[in-house]
């Protein structure tokens, strides 16, 4: 099932990473040698500040971010040739260069492989940054409102 979520995911930020809207498109599955086309003509676009205008470290962060990706799907002609983990991993660097490229994080979608407690089976786990930060100052909030014990070293 993660096979066919990976390609539909990918080119979900990748369509949107080019829309003037900060909405996302429907998803459309593509071929990895689509999405190398899709990266050369993102590559021109932004250089031209389509779909914004990058400053210098966001425009290091996105060819660093480009370099793995392309490095990552060097020689493979289809996703599932990749491991589970390495389809993981393509999907965060996808991810993270269609939220450098927008501007935004809060929707960048960071995925996770984890084995469920008592089995050998691992699933892949994704959410927004946003919903991860809301969660982290959820837990923060929580534990600072918590009651302390009463000191009895005294």
């Amino acid at each position: 099932m993660f096979n066919r979520i990976l390609p539909t995911l990918l080119i979900a930020g990748v369509l949107s990473a080019c829309a003037t809207s900060v909405e996302r498109a429907s998803p459309e599955v593509v071929s990895l040698d689509e999405y190398r086309q899709f990266l050369a003509q993102l590559r021109q676009d932004v250089q031209e500040g389509e779909p914004a205008l990058l400053d210098d470290r966001e425009m290091r962060r996105y060819t660093q971010l480009e370099g793995r990706i392309l490095t990552k799907i060097h020689g493979v002609e289809d996703v599932e040739e990749l491991s589970r983990s390495d389809q993981t991993e393509l999907l965060n660097l996808h991810e993270a260069l269609w939220a450098t490229v927008r501007g935004r994080d809060d929707d960048q979608l960071v995925c996770r492989r984890v084995q469920q407690t008592g089995t050998n089976f691992r699933t892949t786990q994704c959410r927004s940054l946003g919903e991860i930060r809301a969660s982290q100052q959820n837990a923060q909030r929580f534990l600072q409102d918590m009651p302390r014990a009463p000191d009895t070293n005294n």
